[in-house]
């Protein structure tokens, strides 16, 4: 069950070891993408594409970050995995607070858009704030509620930040009935681990066992 922590605690992680890569610079990507006429995998897919392009022509630390968030939206926790060996320990979290001080203020405002509610999100995991982070993990699920990872990286924040295996089990319920996820089945065999109920755990863990596999030559 060690490889299971690793899983679970790879949210703070997962977005400062893609930033850690950022190089400075003024390039700043156009981020006024409507959700409204896209799906949740479209929006994310151009979010991405635009950051990796703006990171290609000298991209700002925003703009890593911005690719951060993109990837976590889409489930890509292998390439994830693979940087957290790299991660730096001098990562500025002072600099990114400046840099998305905008979005930060507008998310905290009560702003609907998705992209700014996700960069909130992270930050307040980032900072080890998980009750804010839940918070507009909340609010992300209500605009975005057909994407799956608002609810495992909400679930994650209950189970090794809040410690509440019941609120996670609740998440990650709701999770499972918009798609039958790998991780997040992963995810709960965690929570059922951390709780005592071993079988729950193993027979949870066969279920995601292709999650461990895909992530098994890297962990």
């Amino acid at each position: 069950m060690k490889n299971l922590k690793k899983i679970s605690i790879f949210l703070p992680v997962l977005i400062m070891a893609f930033m850690v890569f950022a190089i400075p610079g003024l390039a700043e990507s156009g981020e006024e993408i409507s959700r409204d006429e896209l799906s949740s995998q479209e929006f994310w897919e151009l979010h991405r594409e635009e950051a990796q392009e703006a990171i290609a022509e000298n991209g700002s630390l925003k703009d890593n970050y911005r690719l951060a968030v993109s990837q976590a939206n889409l489930g890509y926790v292998r390439e994830t995995m693979e940087m957290i060996d790299e991660f730096a320990d001098d990562f500025d979290v002072d600099k990114l607070e400046e840099e998305i001080d905008k979005e930060l203020h507008l998310a905290r405002m009560g702003s609907e858009n998705i992209l700014y509610m996700n960069y909130a999100a992270f930050y307040y995991s980032i900072i080890r704030e998980p009750e804010e982070a839940a918070g507009y993990f909340a609010r992300i699920i209500e605009r975005d509620e057909g994407n799956v990872w608002p609810y495992n990286y909400k679930a994650t924040l209950y189970i090794e930040e809040l410690e509440d295996m019941d609120r996670a089990h609740e998440i990650l319920k709701q999770a499972l009935e918009i798609e039958d996820n790998d991780y997040t089945h992963l995810l709960r065999a965690y929570a059922y681990y951390e709780s005592g109920s071993y079988i729950r755990a193993l027979n949870s863990l066969r279920r995601g066992r292709a999650a461990m596999d895909d992530l098994e030559d890297i962990m």
